[in-house]
Protein backbone atom coordinates (compact mmCIF):
# COMPACT_ATOMS: atom_id res chain seq x y z
CA UNK A 1 0.00 0.00 0.00
CA UNK A 2 1.11 3.61 -0.52
CA UNK A 3 3.29 4.69 2.40
CA UNK A 4 2.27 8.35 2.45
CA UNK A 5 -1.48 7.75 2.61
CA UNK A 6 -1.85 4.58 4.70
CA UNK A 7 -0.40 4.25 8.20
CA UNK A 8 -0.65 0.46 7.90
CA UNK A 9 2.12 0.52 5.30
CA UNK A 10 4.58 2.02 7.75
CA UNK A 11 3.53 -0.32 10.55
CA UNK A 12 3.82 -3.41 8.35
CA UNK A 13 7.22 -2.28 7.06
CA UNK A 14 8.66 -2.43 10.56
CA UNK A 15 7.90 -6.16 10.96
CA UNK A 16 8.74 -7.60 7.52
CA UNK A 17 12.15 -8.70 6.27
CA UNK A 18 12.35 -5.94 3.66
CA UNK A 19 10.51 -3.29 1.72
CA UNK A 20 10.57 -2.81 -2.03
CA UNK A 21 9.52 0.71 -3.00
CA UNK A 22 7.52 1.06 -6.23
CA UNK A 23 7.72 4.51 -7.78
CA UNK A 24 5.55 5.61 -10.70
CA UNK A 25 7.55 7.45 -13.34
CA UNK A 26 6.36 10.99 -14.12
CA UNK A 27 3.74 10.73 -11.34
CA UNK A 28 5.60 10.48 -8.05
CA UNK A 29 7.58 13.56 -7.10
CA UNK A 30 11.08 13.37 -5.69
CA UNK A 31 9.81 15.01 -2.50
CA UNK A 32 7.16 12.32 -2.04
CA UNK A 33 9.72 9.54 -2.52
CA UNK A 34 12.07 11.12 0.01
CA UNK A 35 9.21 11.60 2.49
CA UNK A 36 8.15 7.95 2.12
CA UNK A 37 11.76 6.81 2.51
CA UNK A 38 12.16 8.86 5.67
CA UNK A 39 8.91 7.48 7.13
CA UNK A 40 10.08 3.93 6.47
CA UNK A 41 13.55 4.45 7.89
CA UNK A 42 12.10 6.13 11.00
CA UNK A 43 10.38 2.86 11.96
CA UNK A 44 13.44 0.74 11.20
CA UNK A 45 12.23 -0.60 7.84
CA UNK A 46 14.85 -2.29 5.68
CA UNK A 47 14.53 -0.86 2.18
CA UNK A 48 15.93 -3.53 -0.12
CA UNK A 49 15.29 -1.79 -3.41
CA UNK A 50 13.12 0.29 -5.65
CA UNK A 51 11.26 -0.24 -8.91
CA UNK A 52 10.27 2.57 -11.21
CA UNK A 53 7.23 1.59 -13.23
CA UNK A 54 5.43 3.17 -16.18
CA UNK A 55 8.74 4.22 -17.74
CA UNK A 56 8.36 4.71 -21.47
CA UNK A 57 10.99 2.74 -23.41
CA UNK A 58 10.87 5.53 -25.99
CA UNK A 59 11.92 8.10 -23.41
CA UNK A 60 15.49 9.39 -23.44
CA UNK A 61 15.58 8.79 -19.68
CA UNK A 62 14.96 5.06 -20.26
CA UNK A 63 18.12 4.69 -22.28
CA UNK A 64 20.11 6.93 -19.96
CA UNK A 65 19.82 4.35 -17.14
CA UNK A 66 19.50 1.17 -19.17
CA UNK A 67 21.82 -1.62 -18.05
CA UNK A 68 23.42 0.29 -15.19
CA UNK A 69 23.65 -0.94 -11.65
CA UNK A 70 23.10 2.51 -10.18
CA UNK A 71 23.26 5.85 -11.89
CA UNK A 72 22.50 9.48 -11.39
CA UNK A 73 20.34 10.79 -9.83
CA UNK A 74 19.83 7.63 -7.75
CA UNK A 75 23.32 7.38 -6.33
CA UNK A 76 24.80 10.85 -6.10
CA UNK A 77 25.50 11.99 -2.54
CA UNK A 78 23.44 11.99 0.61
CA UNK A 79 20.66 14.09 -0.92
CA UNK A 80 20.20 11.88 -3.95
CA UNK A 81 16.82 10.66 -5.19
CA UNK A 82 16.73 7.58 -2.96
CA UNK A 83 20.25 6.97 -1.65
CA UNK A 84 19.13 3.71 -0.08
CA UNK A 85 22.42 3.24 1.73
CA UNK A 86 22.01 6.45 3.73
CA UNK A 87 20.89 6.12 7.30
Amino acid sequence: PPVIYFADSVLISSVVDGVLMVIRSNETSRELVLKARKMLLNVGARIIGAIMNDVSPRSKEYYKYYDTETGPPLSQGKDSYLNLKAG
